[in-house]
């Protein structure tokens, strides 16, 4: 278990001002971030499993640069009170099982988002999200030339789950991005 705090004069972050998704800095006069994180990994015989799980909080106040990025509305709201960062996703967590021998092996594992802020000051926030991934790989050894040849598969986004990270509004966040839609990845990795 782990825990972290960051207490700030002039916190530096970036936005991405404009179509181009090129980051400009720009910093708030006081800004906070604390957290914790938890990981868990269990191992018997064939089986292994991990867990993870976060939490974290974050608030800024009063933007001291680059205010030319802003409207005048959201400059006034942000100097006046704390906003949340639009990098916040309060609580994550991963999970994931595997099973494997010499020559065998597959997994199954998630990712679990609450979801990022958004909307004018990082008043709202976007949906949660769970994306779940599988894979399978087969170690071949020994071989002629070097010591094994591993031939794996693995699916990226198994349910096709279609998730928007941000929606283009926020502090600093003019595009929309979206999660990863399902892909099937193969790969051959010889080992010399």
């Amino acid at each position: 278990m782990d825990a972290f705090s960051k207490w700030a004069h002039d916190m530096t972050d970036l936005g991405q001002f404009g179509r181009a998704v090129i980051l400009a800095p720009f910093s708030y006069r006081r800004g906070h971030i604390y957290g914790t994180e938890l990981g868990l990994s269990w191992r018997k015989g064939h089986w292994s499993a991990f867990g993870n799980f976060s939490f974290v909080k974050t608030g800024a106040h009063d933007i001291n640069s680059a205010q030319y990025q802003f409207s005048e509305e959201e400059l006034d709201y942000i100097r006046h009170q704390d906003i949340q960062l639009d990098h916040q996703g309060k609580y994550t967590a991963s999970s994931g099982v595997s099973w494997s021998n010499t020559h065998h092996l597959a997994y199954v594992d998630f990712i679990y988002g609450n979801g990022l802020r958004s909307g004018f000051a990082n008043i709202d926030k976007e949906p949660q999200y769970a994306v779940f991934n599988i894979g399978y790989q087969y170690t071949i050894a020994p071989v002629p030339l070097g010591h094994a040849v591993r031939l794996r598969a693995d699916v990226v986004n198994l349910f096709d789950r279609k998730y928007q990270l941000r929606d283009g509004s926020g502090v600093g966040v003019y595009q929309a991005q979206y999660g990863q839609r399902r892909g099937v990845y193969f790969a051959a990795v010889a080992d010399f």
